[in-house]
């Protein structure tokens, strides 16, 4: 890229870059690194002309997210009900997210990572610690951690 001038790269990362589920330790750790890596990719290489950005889905509607929202009666409205859109995402969605981020549209847009692609921009859920005995410990489809598979400490 550097010796073409320049040129633009989205990485993945989840909302678990910004909140904690119990037993997902390692998972919510290496999305933490995806977003530190990107800024600081960001930093090192924007003098090139090479753009680093970085998406954070929320949950989103695919194949692999559908088991785990249906297997609880309501759980699927109420993950839904964690973002202002009041929905979940849908994997195109994300992708033309990440289109507009390598395309010339943002050709001011360097080191960002986005609000969440509207999942849990405005109400993430709070951290969870109480496994849920009706659930075992799932990933959706960006691998985030199944939130809903945990209940909110008492009091919180």
């Amino acid at each position: 890229m550097r010796a073409a001038g320049g040129g633009a790269i989205v990485n993945n990362a989840s909302t678990a870059a910004f909140f904690g589920t119990a037993f997902s330790a390692a998972y919510s750790a290496s999305k933490h690194g995806v977003v530190g890596l990107s800024k600081s990719a960001a930093a090192e290489y924007g003098a090139a002309g090479i753009r680093v950005n970085v998406l954070n889905p929320g949950v989103t509607e695919t194949p692999q997210t559908g088991p785990w929202l249906d297997s609880v009666p309501g759980e699927r409205d109420r993950v839904a009900g964690w973002n202002a859109l009041k929905r979940l995402a849908r994997p195109e969605e994300v992708a033309e997210a990440a289109a507009w981020l390598l395309s010339d549209r943002a050709s001011m847009v360097d080191g960002s990572d986005p609000p969440r692609c509207a999942n849990a921009a405005v109400s993430a859920p709070r951290v969870l610690s109480r496994p849920d005995p009706r659930r075992r410990i799932s990933r959706g489809h960006s691998g985030c951690p199944a939130p809903v598979a945990h209940r909110p400490a008492a009091g919180r």
